[in-house]
């Protein structure tokens, strides 16, 4: 069963072609006491969120990508595995 996960508007990432970028204060986050890293499912260790497309409405549930390895920024891919997105630690 899908959990209740933040959700953010694809407008607040900076696009190009099917990877997005963001700083964690552009999206108003202080990453490690807003639950960025929420379960996606009730039955999955998965941790993510959801992106709403500003254009189509079409909700889009992207996943921790725990081999990106990095301090600096966090990879989150889509489960259909056609976007990505990067949120740095600023």
């Amino acid at each position: 069963m899908n959990l209740t996960v933040k959700r953010f508007q694809s407008s607040d990432f900076h696009w190009g072609s099917n990877k997005g970028t963001t700083d964690a204060s552009d999206l108003g986050l202080d990453i490690f006491g807003t639950g960025l890293f929420k379960p996606l499912y009730d039955d999955a260790c998965d941790v993510g969120f959801e992106i709403r497309s500003s254009v189509t409405g079409k909700v889009i549930r992207f996943a921790f990508d725990d081999d990106s390895h990095q301090k600096h920024c966090w990879s989150f891919v889509s489960e259909c595995g056609k976007y990505e997105v990067v949120i740095f630690n600023d």
